[in-house]
């Protein structure tokens, strides 16, 4: 399609003109189709364009030119730009039109096609005047919806990017997103449909279109010249003939040197068709071999298939003076040739072609080849004229011929026969004139023609070519042609008559019809049509349309149901002849019988293969029915992504920036593949430089036991030449007494170097002095040297006689593990006996505080304090051993072991076999060990291991020998000299590190090294060294007494990250100032790695998930509770773990208060739409003598009912019931207003009839049938009372009624009981007006199109004092409209301040018993408005509002059901009872008014309709449950609801955005019927439909349609070549 190029430019008016204008249309080859499609658009270089254009048309002009403006620009064709543009000139110019149109059509770049000028001068001001249309989508048309990932879900028959594209089935015209279709179809699409009432307009020939087609090459100007004169004499004679012609239409088309110009305009008169062809301009066709042919098809197809005014059976005059440009192969293949599209359009339309080729005499057309057969084959099928003549006969054509066409119906064709024939005269009255058409071609004579006496006929008119005779069935039954011999010739029988025979045809005999043409091949059962009155019988055979033979005889009729537009059915036929063939009708009536030729078309469908299983995305078939799928996609078909690290399947992928998948937080890629860290971590890791620190308690009691200090540092620092270490600390501490208080003194000094350090460590550097007895600074001694040491990874060395002066439940202690366990400091604690004497160890203390720091940092305790023997030092020993074997190891795994005595530890993995390996174990009670390893695959070999720290009681250090052929893989095996508690370590020197942190999601680098109590995060790891091949890495977590906790694996990160993996999921810890294990393995193709770190559990500050710290402790909100408010509250039967609520199958949501949906409805989620009637429909009672008045009033005034209402994007179809005592028709239901509006005012008829009683209720029912498009709205305006008709007070989802009540009694409670409930259920009005005021009620009905939300309706039984009504308004409501009928009542009116409303200005109606007031509520704040209603008796009070909140309901059987039943099923199954969902549209939108919104209760009570003040049983307030905001698209369900009478009433109550309340009112009644469920549903036990798997809907109405079929009214409509009820059958290729 063109792009829709405009000018922005203001266009003015200028008055009386000071120059010449024209308005043109052409072609100039400067501009390309290219330059103006929006993928290529190119603002400033179209306009340099433009101006090069304006230039050349200058030239052109010369010196008259003024300026050249373009203000469009339409795609003809494929790629050929049309300029519409407007030419001025000087004052007084030079030249004139013709001289314009000559001196273009010299030039070889410019071409000119339409010049007319303008009665008035148009001046621009423009700043841009064209704007490309892009294909970005921020809106979708026709009811699509816009998703997510900004692309539109269209409704079927609708395409394009907004869904601006409609399709129309069996040629249906559409615009503005309707369809026009041909005669005998009635469905928003003009797909078939089954049969449900009779409507007067779908078969309406009561006027025509006139159609003409011209081409406008050079040569043709003779032919527009003669047309334009004399066209006015053929519109005289459809005047004459008593045709109305409703429309004119006028295609003109050429084709010249690849440039292809066609144009299709529509109007309203003669007069506007005539001034427009006198502008049409003619010029070069194609230069070349075939320099004469021309579009033609194409232009015909254009002209039947681009304006929707167009009215079926009208005739199509074709003029040109060539062939066709195209000559497709013969095929009766169903296809988009013009060949074929003209074929099916006609025949759908029951149009005529009438194609004129003209031609001189001295150059006469060779009418050979297919270029010509094309259009024979066309003029065949169609039942047309193809007729040669001279161009001087065109005059003959229009003054003696044409008039005869008009109106004719054919009783006999036949087409290029040359032999004799006798052809019966079969007109439908004997003194009629019948008339016989005779055509030959070039170089043949005309055949004679005879009476039934032999007597030779001469032509009322004729050309050289044409003849065309008069006869009368009267004077002669038959005719013969006859001839010495006889040439190829056309022979069509005619005669005038507005009676006629409709055929269709479909593979399924439920429908009501369809196709205008049958297909050879598969079954296809005949229906028809007859208009004639008194059908009694009906046989129709088909004959050969060359020579007449029967190639199919009569079959046997039989009449379908009353409902079907196509009343009677014929046999079914499977197989037809390919090609045209004349279908011979007769029609039984009661006045003789009636004959009919009517075309037939039989089509070639397509036929297909079995579909092989299809693999998608670059999947590839594997067998045959599986797929080999690319990286990222699995499925059956390959169609499901696999979403990576915690992603999920994106329902809406690929636009506005989604992909494939939804991926959590801080991931992205198309399928979550993508780990961005937003900010790098500013850690810097090195793993190599190491600190190391001597923590002594220089007191005197120490001094003693430390003598062999100096000598095992020297040991370990190999006399002060050590390089291992990068620098070293060295801090004493004792306690001294200053002023009778304790105070710590503690001294640190740091030493770059290893014999500094040694110098340092002698007893004179350490300066042992007095202490008191008691505890020691000793903690606070390492929370100093901590700060002096510059290396992670580093040791600490303690040395204390002591317990601290510091308390384990202090914060100082809390942050020296934190800081431990971060920095990854391996502290070594050894309690050493005062004065080297166990006697004078203190008693009652285990040093638990020591050995606490220990086992939460992952470090060492000896306790020589204890019974021990020992040959040597332990103190010089264990510095001299451990110290120069444990710095520069990593930990490979770590055990807390509660017995040590035979313990079997979990295998490990060594990653190197040239690495030092040792296995480290201390005790608090157990002085020694005995150590073993077993290599795991190489099953019993064993490694009894030596300890290579001598003489140190409670302590061992082991090196693992590792032999070769080592699978690297271990056990540990472990036995104490006594049973006890010990830890183990295994580590081994390397350089792999491995860096531990955590991050709330992906995108954060590094959030904190600790992990915060009560939340939930994702480790991440750096890892130090790349590896050969990518890892695989995982993680097991153990608390710290080694119990396992959790197990994940880590994703790598893309780019941005230092920690460039983090685990896949979350980890909490659940004891705050405690340490974890982490324990993590690295494994590629080449090695497997293991490293064991510490991780700190940092307790929380403060109030999470919303809580709000009052008076020093959280007050918890949101279901939240405990001491942060960290612990959820679960609910519906939801468990709380880690911090997490886990919920059943059913819920999920933080704390599982959310109902989860089955299936989420996620276009409906999506659907901002407003409630927008989209079908109108008048009910209207006629014939009566009280409905004289109202019926001519509303004839007056409908034309202004119908274009207030009307609206361009949300168009509407206008429906017309009338009925009376005896008879229900459907006048007209059409989507044109003024096709609408003329059949009201003839439909709508008036009489004198005063019956006791109306049809009005069963014509309420047949309303229902004539929706085709929901939601619908009716209009029923009535006066006399109703027959009684139960079937249509059942409740209908998605209809509006609305009765005006105009009878002699106008007491509101007197109307009819079964009015009032169908009007009631429906959300509608029941209103008694005055029959003089029906414009007023009209007028006042307007607006109720748009009033989309009732939120009262409510009645008192006596209001003779006033009754107050109180209702909340909200603030996002625009308009307040108030009904209030009773018997000369009146309203008054406070808002939500309590301030009167000026009523005044609000008066919408005004009638003694019904008052409409629309109050302008915009400007108000939300709050509960008040309304005094007095009458004389009861009244009742109606409050809708105009609100964006619009609350839509559903009915489920499953609180899960996302889809649900617009209406409720209650009455159908055994339980009168129905979950209810809720939707808020728009809610889930942040950036719409109604987010935030919710519902809260519903209350229900029984009501009565008529009296709603007598029964108000029942009463119940029911908490409304909140559904998955995400997952849901009806937001809010209620529980079981139980109907405890026929009609109740239902209020729902919530808040909206701005935390107003708000409430809406609905009624349902219990009129569920089992037998409802179609296609042999049955019902569940509340009475939901239970469809089989080839039927869904709420009825199981619908189809489920395979091979690309639409499901639409109950059917399938298939593609080509598919049929069967589901389109599950195909003719085989």
């Amino acid at each position: 399609m063109a792009p829709a190029l405009q000018a922005l430019g203001l266009l003015l008016l200028a008055g009386l003109a000071v120059g010449v204008q024209y308005e043109v249309r052409g072609n100039i080859d400067l501009i390309r189709s290219y330059d103006i499609h929006p993928d290529f658009y190119d603002e400033t270089f179209f306009t340099e364009k433009l101006e090069k254009v304006s230039k050349r048309i200058a030239d052109i002009i010369g010196p008259d030119f003024k300026d050249f403006f373009v203000f469009d620009y339409k795609i003809h064709g494929e790629d050929t730009t049309v300029f519409h543009a407007h030419l001025s000139l000087v004052s007084n110019p030079s030249i004139s039109r013709q001289d314009i149109i000559d001196r273009i059509v010299a030039t070889d770049d410019v071409q000119i096609y339409f010049l007319r000028q303008n009665e008035f001068e148009v001046k621009e001001e423009s700043v841009s005047r064209f704007r490309a249309v892009r294909p970005d989508v921020s809106s979708c048309l026709h009811g699509g919806i816009l998703l997510p990932n900004a692309t539109c879900s269209c409704l079927p028959y609708y395409s394009g990017a907004n869904c601006e594209v409609v399709s129309c089935r069996n040629n249906g015209i559409g615009q503005n997103g309707r369809c026009v279709c041909p005669p005998g179809i009635y469905s928003s699409h003009c797909e078939a449909r089954m049969c449900v009432t009779k409507i007067d307009s779908v078969v309406d020939f009561s006027s025509q279109s006139f159609i003409i087609v011209i081409n406008t090459k050079t040569s043709m100007a003779f032919d527009l010249s003669t047309i334009i004169e004399k066209v006015q004499v053929l519109f005289t004679d459809y005047q004459s003939q008593g045709i109305v012609v409703s429309s004119y239409i006028a295609t003109v088309y050429r084709y010249s040197n690849s440039v292809y110009f066609m144009e299709t305009v529509t109007f309203t008169t003669s007069d506007d068709l005539v001034k427009y062809l006198q502008s049409v301009t003619v010029g070069p066709g194609t230069v070349g071999p075939q320099n004469e042919d021309q579009p033609t098809l194409d232009a015909i197809y254009m002209a039947q298939s681009s304006q929707i005014t167009m009215r079926p059976k009208s005739f199509v005059y074709v003029f040109a003076d060539s062939e066709n440009t195209l000559d497709p192969t013969p095929s009766t293949l169903l296809s988009n040739t013009n060949e074929s599209m003209v074929i099916q359009q006609t025949l759908a339309w029951r149009n005529k072609i009438v194609l004129f080729i003209s031609q001189w005499t001295a150059t006469p057309i060779e009418p050979t080849g297919n270029h010509f057969d094309v259009l024979r084959r066309v003029i065949t099928a169609v039942h047309g004229d193809l007729l040669i003549i001279d161009k001087t006969e065109l005059e003959d054509v229009f003054n003696h011929l044409l008039f005869y066409y008009i109106g004719g119906q054919n009783t006999f064709v036949q087409y290029y026969n040359n032999v004799t024939k006798s052809i019966p005269i079969l007109s439908d009255a004997p003194t009629q004139s019948t008339y016989v058409m005779l055509s030959v071609e070039n170089g043949a004579s005309i055949p004679n023609v005879q009476d039934s006496s032999g007597k030779m006929l001469t032509p009322l008119a004729f050309g050289k070519r044409y003849s065309l005779f008069r006869v009368y069935q009267s004077a002669t039954d038959s005719v013969t042609i006859t001839g010495d011999t006889l040439p190829l010739h056309n022979t069509r029988v005619w005669f005038t008559s507005p009676d006629d025979v409709l055929i269709s045809y479909s593979d399924d005999d439920t429908v009501d019809n369809n196709y205008a043409h049958t297909f050879n091949g598969f079954r296809q059962r005949p229906s028809v049509y007859s208009s004639f009155a008194t059908t009694t019988a009906l046989t129709i055979s088909r004959l050969d349309s060359y020579n007449s033979s029967v190639i199919l005889p009569a079959s046997a009729f039989a009449a379908k149901d009353a409902t079907c537009v196509f009343q009677y059915k014929l046999s079914a036929v499977s197989t037809c002849i390919p090609g045209p063939f004349v279908h011979n009708v007769v029609v039984g009536a009661t006045d003789g019988n009636k004959y009919r030729a009517v075309p037939g078309y039989c089509f070639t469908p397509d036929t297909h293969v079995a579909p092989l299983w299809s693999c998608i995305n670059n999947g590839t078939r594997s067998g045959v029915a599986s797929c080999n799928c690319a990286a990222n996609w699995g499925g059956l078909h390959c169609e499901v992504p696999k979403c990576l690290n915690g992603g999920t399947p994106d329902k809406f992928p690929n636009g506005n920036g989604h992909g494939n998948c939804i991926c959590p937080f801080g991931i992205s890629g198309s399928f979550c593949e993508i780990l961005t860290c937003a900010t790098t971590s500013p850690d810097t890791f090195q793993s190599y430089n190491r600190s190391f620190a001597l923590v002594v308690q220089n007191s005197l009691s120490a001094n003693q036991a430390l003598t062999g200090l100096n000598k095992g540092l020297k040991f370990m620092l190999n006399q002060g030449q050590s390089t291992d270490f990068e620098d070293f600390v060295l801090t004493t501490f004792k306690a001294r007494t200053i002023n009778g208080a304790s105070v710590p003194d503690i001294t640190s000094s740091k030493f770059s170097s290893a014999s500094a350090f040694i110098n340092a460590s002698t007893d004179d550097g350490i300066g042992y002095s007095y202490s008191p007895k008691g505890f020691q600074p000793g903690l606070f001694a390492v929370e100093t040297t901590l700060k002096s040491m510059d290396y992670d990874k580093s040791s600490i060395f303690l040395f204390t006689d002591s317990d601290s002066l510091m308390n384990e439940t202090s914060l100082d202690f809390t942050e020296i593990i934190q800081k431990l366990v971060e920095r990854q400091i391996e502290i070594s604690i050894v309690i050493i006996p005062p004065y080297g004497s166990s006697d004078l160890c203190p008693t009652g203390t285990f040093f638990q505080i020591y050995e606490d720091l220990a086992v939460k940092t992952g470090g060492n305790l000896i306790n020589l304090c204890q019974p021990y023997t020992t040959s040597g030092d332990p103190v010089s020993n264990f510095i001299a051993s451990y110290g120069s074997t444990h710095h520069h190891t990593e930990v490979i795994t770590s055990y807390d072991i509660m017995d040590c005595n035979l313990f079997l530890s979990r295998s490990f993995y060594i990653s190197s076999s040239t690495n030092h390996v040792y296995v480290v174990v201390y005790s608090p009670t157990i002085a020694s060990f005995n150590a073993s390893v077993i290599d795991v695959v190489n099953a019993g070999t064993t490694q009894y291991l030596v300890p290579d720290a001598h003489s140190v009681p409670f302590f061992a250090s082991y090196q693992i020998k590792i032999a070769a052929g080592s699978s690297l893989q271990y056990v540990l095996q472990l036995n104490g000299s006594s049973p006890g508690q010990c830890y183990v370590r295994v580590t081994e020197q390397s350089q792999f590190s491995a860096y531990l942190g955590f991050s709330p999601d992906p995108s954060f680098d590094l959030f904190s090294k600790d992990l915060t109590y009560g939340t939930r995060q994702q480790p991440v790891l750096h890892l130090s060294s790349t590896l050969q091949s990518d890892p695989i890495v995982s993680m097991s977590a153990f608390d710290v007494q080694d119990n396992f906790v959790f197990k994940d694996t880590f994703t790598k990160r893309t780019s941005g990250c230092k920690y460039e993996y983090i685990m896949k999921n979350e980890f909490a810890c659940h004891k705050a100032g405690d340490s974890f294990i982490m324990e993590t393995t690295i494994t590629t193709n080449e090695v497997t790695i293991m490293r064991t770190q510490r991780a700190f559990c940092m307790d929380l500050v403060g109030c999470i998930n919303g809580g709000i710290m009052l008076g020093g402790s959280c007050q918890c909100i949101n279901g939240y509770t405990s001491i942060h408010c960290e612990y959820p509250v679960c609910q519906n039967g939801g468990t709380v773990d880690d911090f997490k609520c886990l919920c059943d199958a059913k819920h999920d949501g933080a704390t599982c208060q959310y109902t989860k949906c089955n299936d989420w409805n996620f276009v409906e989620t999506h659907d901002p739409r407003e409630y927008n009637f989209q079908q109108i429909v008048f009910v209207v009672e006629v014939n009566t003598k009280n409905m004289v008045l109202p019926g001519t009033l509303l004839q007056k005034n409908i034309q202004s009912f119908v274009d207030a209402t009307d609206d361009v994007n949300v168009p509407k179809q206008y429906t017309l019931v009338t009925f009376d005592d005896t008879n229900i028709r459907v006048i007209v239901s059409s989507a044109q207003k003024d096709v609408f509006v003329a059949a009201f005012q003839k439909g709508v008829t008036v009489g004198l009839n005063t019956p006791d009683k109306v049809k009005g209720l069963e014509a309420i029912n047949t309303a229902y049938s004539t929706l085709v498009d929901l939601p619908g709205i009716v209009y029923v305006f009535t006066t006399s009372p109703s027959a009684s008709s139960v079937a249509a007070v059942r409740q209908r989802y998605g209809v509006q009624v609305n009765v005006v009540w105009m009878g002699t009694d106008l007491t509101p409670v007197n109307i009819n009981y079964y009015y009032t409930a169908i009007a009631r259920q429906s959300n509608g009005r029941i209103l008694s007006v005055n029959p003089l005021n029906t414009q007023q009620i009209l007028s006042a009905l307007t607006p109720s199109v748009l009033e989309n939300q009732l939120i009262l309706d409510d009645a008192a039984k006596d209001c003779t004092s006033g009754v107050t009504f109180r209702f909340p308004v909200g603030n996002l409501a625009t308009t307040l409209t108030l009904v209030a009928t009773g018997t000369g009542v009146s309203v008054t009116v406070t808002d939500e301040k309590n301030n009167n409303v000026d009523l005044r200005n609000s008066s919408t109606f005004t009638d003694v018993n019904t008052l409409i007031r629309t109050i302008s509520t915009v400007g108000h704040s939300g709050g509960t408005w008040n309304v005094v209603v007095k009458s004389s008796s009861n009244c009742f009070l109606q409050a809708r509002v105009n609100s964006p909140l619009q609350v839509i309901p559903r009915f489920t059987n499953d609180q899960g059901d996302d889809f649900g039943s617009g209406t409720p099923r209650v009455g159908a199954g055994s339980f009168p009872e129905s979950y209810i969902t809720f939707r808020i549209m728009d809610s889930y939108n942040s950036d719409s008014n109604n987010f935030g919104s919710s519902i809260s209760v519903i209350e229900s009570a029984d009501t009565d309709p008529e009296t709603p003040w007598a029964t108000t049983t029942n009463f119940s307030n029911t908490t409304v449950l909140v559904r998955d905001p995400v997952g849901c698209a009806s937001q809010f369900v209620t529980p079981l609801i139980s109907w405890t009478s026929t009609y109740m009433k239902f209020i729902v109550r919530g808040k909206d955005s701005n935390n107003n309340n708000f409430q809406r009112t609905f009624f349902f009644n219990k009129s569920g019927n089992k037998a409802d469920c179609q296609n042999g549903a049955g019902v569940d036990t509340l009475g939901f439909c239970l469809c089989d798997s080839n039927h869904w809907g709420s009825l199981c109405q619908f189809r489920y349609c395979k091979n690309g079929g639409v499901s639409a009214y109950g059917l399938c409509d298939c593609p080509n070549g598919y049929f069967g009820q589901f389109c599950e059958q195909y003719l085989s290729a």
